[in-house]
């Protein structure tokens, strides 16, 4: 809808407003490029934590959402949360 298209670009670009969206969407994670505007706008927000970044993408997880991953090694067998050394 349109009014979801004018909530992203707000939040992408950091329009005035743009905090508002991060409260009235049910996600507990953004992915946006490292150079959007949005990512400034992510570091500084409470209740956010940057949880991996790359050149191409940085992931941003609500307090208390990192819990709900599910780690994986490459050979695609579950591991232990306190044992993962990557992402996830």
């Amino acid at each position: 809808p349109q009014r979801v298209l004018r909530d992203y670009l707000s939040f992408y670009l950091s329009r005035p407003g743009a905090e508002r969206v991060l409260a009235a969407y049910p996600h507990d994670f953004a992915i946006i490029p490292p150079a959007a505007q949005a990512y400034t706008l992510l570091r500084g927000q409470r209740g956010w934590k940057l949880i991996y970044q790359d050149s191409g993408a940085a992931i941003f997880a609500r307090a208390g959402a990192a819990n709900k991953l599910a780690p994986i090694d490459p050979s695609g067998a579950p591991v232990e949360p306190a044992n993962a050394g990557f992402f996830p």
